[in-house]
């Protein structure tokens, strides 16, 4: 027998003591901090982004961390192998929210643990549906049913979702409603943007979620324009559920716990350049005949916008009363391509494209690049910025543009929104100067 082999042999077996999912397993994902910080609910569950399970179905780190409530490595693996953990493996999303509310103490210094409600872990969604009306009576939190949204007297934490809130989805019929039971699923509102109309009152919000056992790990999801969801709009999630409605934790000073600087504010109609030469489809400008084909053919046919691979058809680019709200989950290894095909070359040479971003949503970085009928690459360079969210890119020489290229860089923050993609037919020194 060789030495190497005899060496091998008596070698300890780093899996020998694996029976399932404990955290010593070669198969076990550490992915993500064990005792995750940050001030609020949100900054805690955004510390275990990427938790994920391993080894088994709903095992791993979920499982010791967020099911059981261990807060470090060796403990969890000193009590598997004691085998004094007598909870079960189950789906967790709901698991999730409970740990996130103990870990940033919220309510209160043990979460759901109250003076009234005994355990910090509720492992039912109907269960914290429960919990929050109950909590209406001792002041320390509300539920909010979605028939009961008021976009006319919108109030984040009162009437409406807001950051840091709990919101559920489940199976909904016309004849049972959400007694149809079953397919619930918990979740953590992230941030919120809110479309207001020029009158001040709200048009629309949208809302980025934190999820637990989403496709089996902690991920980010977008839901635009919610209310299509209720069961008061036309839209299903996973074609067969609605909305169920949102609680709102309450602190001891009686107010919503809301994280409010994570809620962005978009008023329509504010972002139109002053300057800007013709927007196809809109009615700003008298156009002439070559125009007015172009425009029809937008409208008949839509732009055909790719992001990451991903085609959808668009009748106009962002601007006036249309935004792009790009979430940073759909950004991939930092960066976002964005291919603006249309239907048929625009019908006059362009000089420079013109960006407008929200302040609080700007790239790191861009890249702008444009292709004629040929397929001939121009490139865009930025000639002047304002505020970090105006910018105008000329072409060293005006092209008449088939399709159009953007490349955003987000190297932290919450994403980009787009408020205005403008085509230039000539430019002015003096043109982004502006208020």
């Amino acid at each position: 027998m060789s030495l190497a082999l005899t060496l091998a042999m008596l070698a300890p077996d780093a899996n020998a003591a694996c029976t399932k999912d404990e955290p010593d397993c070669k198969c076990f994902d550490n992915t993500a901090p064990w005792s995750p910080s940050g001030s609020t609910i949100i900054e805690v569950a955004e510390d275990t982004l990427g938790t994920s399970e391993s080894c088994r179905w709903a095992g791993g780190k979920p499982y010791y961390q967020m099911v059981v409530g261990f807060n470090d490595r060796n403990e969890a693996q000193n009590a598997a192998d004691a085998g004094t953990i007598e909870v079960s493996r189950t789906n967790w999303c709901s698991e999730s929210i409970s740990y996130w509310a103990r870990e940033a103490q919220v309510p209160g210094p043990d979460g759901f643990a109250t003076d009234w409600h005994d355990n910090w872990q509720i492992g039912a969604a109907s269960q914290i549906v429960a919990w929050f009306e109950e909590a209406e009576a001792h002041g320390d939190g509300i539920w909010i049913e979605p028939g009961t949204l008021d976009l006319e007297n919108f109030e984040p934490g009162v009437n409406a979702p807001c950051p840091g809130a709990y919101q559920q989805y489940r199976n909904w019929t016309e004849e049972a409603a959400f007694g149809a039971g079953g397919g619930a699923h918990s979740e953590l509102v992230a941030d919120m943007t809110i479309y207001e109309n020029q009158d001040g009152t709200v048009a629309d919000f949208d809302l980025t979620v934190i999820s637990g056992n989403h496709s089996d790990t902690v991920k980010y999801k977008d839901y635009t324009s919610v209310p299509r969801f209720t069961p008061q709009g036309s839209d299903w999630i996973s074609s067969t559920r609605k909305l169920r409605g949102w609680g709102v934790f309450v602190g001891a000073d009686g107010e919503p716990i809301c994280d409010m600087d994570r809620v962005t504010v978009i008023r329509k109609g504010e972002h139109e350049s002053p300057y800007s030469d013709w927007t196809p489809g809109k009615d700003n400008a008298e156009p002439d005949k070559e125009r007015v084909v172009f425009g029809e053919a937008l409208l008949e046919e839509g732009l055909d916008i790719t992001q990451n691979g991903k085609t959808s058809s668009f009748q106009y680019l962002p601007g006036v009363e249309d935004t792009w709200k790009i979430p940073s989950s759909a950004f991939y290894k930092s960066w976002l391509d964005i291919e603006i095909d249309w239907p048929l070359p625009y019908p006059y040479e362009v000089a420079a494209i013109e960006l407008r971003f929200h302040e609080s949503y700007a790239p790191d970085a861009l890249s702008i690049v444009g292709r004629d009928a040929k397929g001939n690459e121009v490139y865009a360079v930025a000639k002047e910025s304002v505020d970090n969210h105006w910018l105008l890119a000329e072409f060293d020489e005006p092209v008449a543009l088939d399709s159009l290229d953007l490349s955003f860089a987000l190297y932290g923050g919450k994403g980009v929104i787009v408020e205005g993609v403008y085509l230039r037919e000539d430019v002015e020194d003096d043109d982004i100067d502006v208020e």
